[in-house]
């Protein structure tokens, strides 16, 4: 079995900056314990993986910014935590 981690890119003040932490505490849990990180299909996780969702983050976190809805702002949380739960 493996540690999954999860992200809510609108939720998340600076959301590139909390994957690169989670990113760097995966690699340190794995290398502590003799893992690999892997992705959601359980193949090894490369560094060019580890690019590309951090490019897709930024670009999430570009148009939140767009329609004047910063990542972990007030606002994002009332609207993707509420969308959410229903």
């Amino acid at each position: 079995s493996g540690l999954t981690l999860f992200m809510s890119v609108p939720c998340a003040f600076q959301p590139g900056a909390v994957f690169n932490r989670m990113v760097t505490t995966a690699r340190e849990i794995a290398d502590a314990l003799g893992g690999k990180l892997q992705d959601q299909n359980r193949r090894p996780l490369s560094d060019k993986g580890i690019a590309v969702i951090h490019h897709q983050i930024e670009e999430i976190e570009k148009k939140m910014r767009a329609f004047g809805i910063p990542a972990g702002s007030e606002t994002a949380l009332k609207l993707f935590n509420e969308a959410a739960t229903l």
